[in-house]
């Protein structure tokens, strides 16, 4: 089963009360981040999280910080910039989601307010005729979560018949 980001947010929460550490869960460093975009915002969130006001906070922000930056993969299709999408566990981490982007823009913009003006220009780069933007873009994917299906291109899929109004800030 597959999990948006949001629901990482409690998943680490519950690790750090449960006297875990999130160290555990990260992967292997030169594995970490597939973009030089990628690298610069997790980056730029460790610096912000070495001032957050809690020491406890710490191993969950920093997890946190390596998943933002885990989770940015190259430009491709309309996206004319490196795309963060909604984490490696949902969609096999090739999804792009509307309000879950509106919520990562929230957690990257004081770290990196150039990735969050790149991910507006991406999102409102698939605006349809009628103003409208996709709730989910897909790369290479198609179907519903949980039932996927790998097809052979990489190219943004969505389906142009149900949208969300824009919602960038």
């Amino acid at each position: 089963m597959r999990y948006p980001l949001r629901w990482l947010n409690c998943f680490c929460a519950l690790l750090l009360a449960s006297g875990l550490t999130a160290r555990a869960a990260l992967p292997a460093p030169e594995k970490e981040f597939r973009t030089p975009e990628g690298a610069a915002l997790h980056a730029a969130l460790a610096k912000e999280v070495a001032t957050a006001g809690k020491p406890a906070w710490q191993p969950m922000l920093n997890y946190l910080a390596r998943l933002h930056g885990q989770s940015v993969s190259p430009a491709t299709g309309f996206f004319k910039y490196a795309y963060e999408s909604l984490g490696p566990g949902y969609m096999r981490g090739r999804a792009f989601g509307h309000w879950d982007l509106t919520h990562e823009r929230l957690d990257t913009l004081r770290a990196s307010p150039e990735h969050v003006r790149n991910q507006i220009h991406n999102e409102l780069a698939g605006q349809q005729p009628d103003g409208l933007i996709p709730g989910l873009v897909t790369f290479g994917i198609s179907g519903h979560p949980g039932f996927e299906t790998i097809i052979e291109t990489d190219q943004p899929t969505f389906k142009p018949f149900k949208g969300f109004p824009p919602l960038c800030g």
